[in-house]
């Protein structure tokens, strides 16, 4: 009987130490009772399935979850490749008027194509733009029937300014100056000139290699002769990636 009862109590002190002691679980609170081995195996395994099938939720340790996403799943933003090819077409409004004001201001439309270098020191892009435009015939005053004869050419121009990472976005706001050699309609007469340009540009990210999409607003002021005439529109277009980075 003696060696049954030290048995026993052999028995029992090998279960406190299984499973905790009695007095232990007493004096804890419910966020720090000890759980016993088994079922502390059995809430890893079931953490482990949940990071599995949600990886965007990582459980926190009072039981909460935290549904940020992680930002490496994200895309990078349309401009982290430094050299960018862009190719792009506009649709423009383009009044002109006469700078002694004896001229009215008259409307007319137009379009422009034009292909694109661009270069990036770090926030700061250098864009190298040439391309073809064309500017119709404006409306006929009707008390003087007069009207500015269209005209059509090659233009070059160099801009600058700044680039912001707005997400997977990219926001250029860029100015410069550009020259352009251009013929009057119908006509035999060529003429140079000079102007001001400045266009808020957005690249929009595809899943294709780093290109992006382009949308932008060109503005120009021209100076040709005792002309002024103006253009603004809307741009659209392709900018594709050059060089190292071109495949982020």
């Amino acid at each position: 009987m003696k060696n049954t009862g030290e048995w026993r109590l052999a028995a029992v002190l090998c279960a406190l130490a299984a499973f905790g002691s009695p007095l232990g679980a007493e004096s804890a609170t419910d966020e720090s009772a000890v759980l016993p081995a088994g079922a502390a195996l059995a809430v890893d395994r079931a953490a482990a399935a949940d990071d599995a099938l949600f990886p965007g939720f990582a459980t926190m340790a009072d039981g909460s979850q935290d549904g940020g996403i992680s930002a490496a799943s994200g895309q990078s933003p349309a401009g982290a490749s430094k050299l960018r090819f862009d190719l792009s077409s506009s649709g423009l409004a383009a009044p002109s008027c006469n700078s002694g004001n004896s001229r009215p201001f008259l409307w007319a439309g137009g379009f422009s194509i034009s292909a694109s270098f661009e270069y990036c020191f770090g926030s700061v892009p250098l864009r190298l733009q040439s391309g073809y435009y064309y500017i119709g015939r404006s409306e006929t005053d009707s008390s003087t029937l007069f009207l500015y004869r269209g005209f059509s050419g090659m233009r070059t121009a160099l801009e600058s300014g700044y680039r912001f990472s707005i997400g997977g976005l990219s926001l250029e706001l860029l100015a410069g100056g550009a020259v352009s050699i251009s013929e009057y309609l119908n006509t035999s007469l060529v003429s140079a000139y000079w102007s001001i340009v400045a266009e808020p540009r957005l690249l929009i990210p595809v899943t294709v290699g780093g290109i992006a999409i382009c949308a932008g607003i060109p503005i120009e002021y021209m100076f040709r002769g005792s002309t002024r005439s103006y253009a603004a529109g809307i741009s659209a277009g392709v900018s594709i990636p050059l060089g190292k980075g071109a495949a982020k």
